[in-house]
């Protein structure tokens, strides 16, 4: 995640807004990941702390507005709001914006928003259900996974 962020932030993208949004998503995960490990000591009942409930609550906030921002971006990608319409002479050095990623990943976004939005208390929703949205989710996104393994 760390070099994703320092990845966006010293890239040229031929739009502002994706390039905001991507940092927005990278910058939530790595927050998420970094108050996660925070609590890992706790879940291994090694070092228990009284501030472990609170801290993985804001842990899943930063996830769940991750994961927003990917479905914004992509729906922003799909709608065509990140095209300019004027062309600045130095656009060719701008790395172009990736294609947008099928209709299939912002569905596994949504429904990976579930998880973190049930675990803060957005959504009220049962074990089960989150269970079934999360395989799911899995499903759908297996294609794409197996696809990058393979390259």
């Amino acid at each position: 995640c760390i070099q994703n962020v320092l990845d966006t932030i010293s890239k040229e993208y031929a739009s502002l807004a994706y390039k905001t949004l991507d940092l927005v998503e990278w910058s939530c995960l790595l927050l998420y990941f970094a108050l996660e490990n925070l609590t890992m000591l706790h879940d291994m009942q090694i070092h228990v702390v009284p501030w472990y409930a609170p801290v993985l609550v804001e842990a899943n906030k930063f996830w769940f507005y991750a994961i927003a921002a990917s479905i914004l971006r992509t729906i922003a990608q799909r709608v065509g709001l990140f095209h300019s319409t004027r062309t600045p002479p130095s656009s060719k050095r701008k790395q172009q914006l990736p294609p947008p990623p099928p209709w299939r990943r912002l569905v596994v976004d949504a429904l990976d928003l579930t998880l973190p939005a049930s675990f803060v208390g957005w959504v009220v929703m049962d074990d089960v259900t989150i269970g079934c949205l999360m395989t799911l989710s899995t499903i759908l996104a297996w294609t794409d996974v197996w696809g990058k393994a393979q390259q």
